[in-house]
C-alpha cells in the first residue's frame, strides 16, 4: 500500500511517510504523522513491527482498511492492495512523539523499505 511506518517506544505505529504513485498515497486519505490503530478492524497497539507489516502487507489486488488518527479525528481508510511489497517498517523506539523531526531521532538500521506499484 506504500506507508512507512514507524513503532514508538509506548507501542503506537505512526506513518512516516507514504510512497508517491502507491495505493495509500492515490487515496489522498492517508498522511505522514497519522496515527495507525487498527487493521481490518483489529487494534494493533503494542504488537510486534513484524507483526503489523505482514498484516498491512497481505496478499495482492485484496482489501484492507485502516483505522487511522488524524489530526482532525478518526477515519477508516478502505485501500486495495497493490501487487508489489506493501509497506516499509522502521523500528525505533522514541519516547516522545511531539518531536518526531528532532535532531536526536535517528532511524535504526533495520528497514524494510519496499516499493509499491500503483494499480
Amino acid at each position: 500500500i506504500g506507508i512507512l511506518l514507524h513503532r514508538t517506544s509506548k507501542g503506537t505505529f505512526v506513518i512516516r511517510g507514504v510512497q508517491p504513485g502507491s495505493v495509500a498515497y492515490s487515496s489522498g486519505k492517508v498522511k505522514a504523522g497519522d496515527i495507525l490503530l487498527s487493521i481490518d478492524g483489529k487494534p494493533i497497539q503494542g504488537k510486534p513491527i513484524e507483526y503489523v507489516s505482514s498484516i498491512v502487507q497481505g496478499p495482492p489486488r485484496t482489501s484492507v482498511i485502516l483505522g487511522l488518527q488524524h489530526a482532525y479525528g478518526k477515519v477508516q481508510v478502505p485501500l486495495v492492495r497493490g501487487c508489489g511489497h506493501a509497506v516499509a517498517s522502521m523500528h525505533h523506539e522514541l519516547s516522545d512523539l511531539s518531536s518526531p523531526t528532532s535532531s536526536s531521532y535517528k532511524p535504526s538500521p533495520r528497514l524494510l523499505a519496499l516499493a509499491s506499484p500503483k494499480l
